[in-house]
């Protein structure tokens, strides 16, 4: 129990929870570009780290990781531009999907329940 306190105390510190904003809006940024996949969002948010402390870099690159992943959806949904090779390959729509917006109305709901 005391090793799970811990643990939350480590990452609820304030330099820690500035590191995973940053992060996360790097890799929101990184996954937006059409071309630059998660794998490579990692490697250019690795020279970053070298300067943190072990746990903070972990906290950075786990959240460039994530944000990456949903950053890439940002092309493909506004733009029908697919920025990922994942987004290219043919797969069955699961239950929640993303449409496209239409030209010259605001974004109001991007997704929708089939």
């Amino acid at each position: 129990m005391e090793g799970l306190i811990s643990g939350f105390r480590i990452v609820f510190e304030p330099t820690t929870l500035l590191f995973l904003t940053g992060g996360t809006i790097f890799g929101v940024l990184l996954g937006a570009m059409p071309g630059i996949s998660t794998s490579m969002s990692i490697v250019l948010a690795m020279p970053f780290t070298f300067t943190m402390n072990p746990i903070q870099a972990i906290c950075f690159l786990v959240a460039v990781y994530c944000a990456s992943n949903t950053g890439g959806g940002i092309m493909a949904i506004l733009f029908n531009i697919p920025g990922k090779f994942r987004a290219i390959r043919k797969a069955p729509p699961p239950l929640l999907t993303a449409t496209p917006c239409p030209e010259g109305e605001k974004v109001v709901r991007l997704w929708v329940w089939r």
